[in-house]
């Protein structure tokens, strides 16, 4: 059955990962890259774990807690099905089955699970830029506004790395803030240097570099990496956010010119008593 459906499924132009126990399965699925694995085609019958405790695991597990589950069996009775349902899965298929009818299911979930996952994406693209906002809001020195806003932009959108490039008084992109994993490589500064010069967004693998623009000025440059897609839909995101950023640099920089004109004036006061 698993030959089977595996070359169903990929003829029908899916891309199928194929093991043939639970254990193998759990072990797969717990190490698969996020968004790497969309739907899982379960047989209560395995030779070491059955599939209801496989899909308890993969239920109880963060990191698969969101996936599909279509339960496939031989077992018909109704009981049998409430508890597939029960436990966690989405749908269950009983065997023998429609080829044809398991993919019409199998189409009706990733529709099901495309729709889900766009209104997750565009409520936590929300969430990040109001926290983002906020956080940079309450910082006034640029230092601050620097360091909060990179640590928020990761936390927020779940990534591991970034930093935060800013134009030096010779023109070329500095490292002002970084976050970055000791085994990872951080982004060529070329590509910073590039998108300071041109304003515009990239994307490269699982990496995405955006311009801090303020009245029409660009003023460093964000890197992250980590990122799942660096589709449109992801850099429109991070293109507001460093629009945020821009103006939050702004603003510090005005305080920090107003600070030292105070003080300026506070030492004229005092020379001229």
């Amino acid at each position: 059955i698993a030959g089977f459906l595996n070359d169903l499924l990929s003829e029908a132009g899916y891309d199928v990962r194929l093991v043939h126990t639970g254990q193998e399965a759990l072990e797969r699925l717990g190490t698969a890259e996020r968004d790497e694995i969309d739907l899982v085609l379960l047989d209560v019958m395995l030779p070491d774990v059955d599939g209801y405790t496989v899909c308890r695991r993969l239920r109880s597990a963060p990191r698969t807690e969101r996936l599909l589950i279509i339960m496939v069996t031989g077992r018909d009775k109704p009981t049998e099905k409430t508890l597939g349902l029960d436990i966690g899965a989405d749908d269950y298929i009983a065997k023998p089955f429609d080829p044809q009818e398991l993919l019409a299911r199998v189409r009706s979930m990733l529709r099901l699970h495309r729709a889900e996952q766009d209104l997750w994406t565009r409520n936590q693209a929300l969430a990040a830029l109001n926290a983002v906002a906020q956080t940079i809001g309450r910082a006034v020195e640029l230092p601050d506004v620097l360091r909060s806003a990179l640590d928020q932009v990761l936390d927020s959108l779940e990534l591991p790395a970034g930093l935060i490039t800013l134009r030096s008084a010779g023109g070329h992109q500095l490292i002002a803030v970084q976050r970055w994993l000791a085994d990872d490589e951080p982004p060529n500064i070329l590509l910073a240097e590039q998108v300071a010069q041109t304003g515009e967004p990239v994307g490269i693998d699982r990496t995405a570099c955006v311009p801090l623009i303020s009245r029409n000025r660009v003023l460093g440059v964000l890197a992250i990496a980590g990122l799942a897609r660096t589709g449109p839909e992801a850099i429109d995101l991070l293109t507001a956010i460093g629009s945020q950023i821009g103006a939050a640099i702004e603003r510090a920089r005005l305080y920090q010119d107003a600070q030292q004109r105070s003080d300026d004036l506070a030492v004229l006061n005092e020379i001229t008593r």
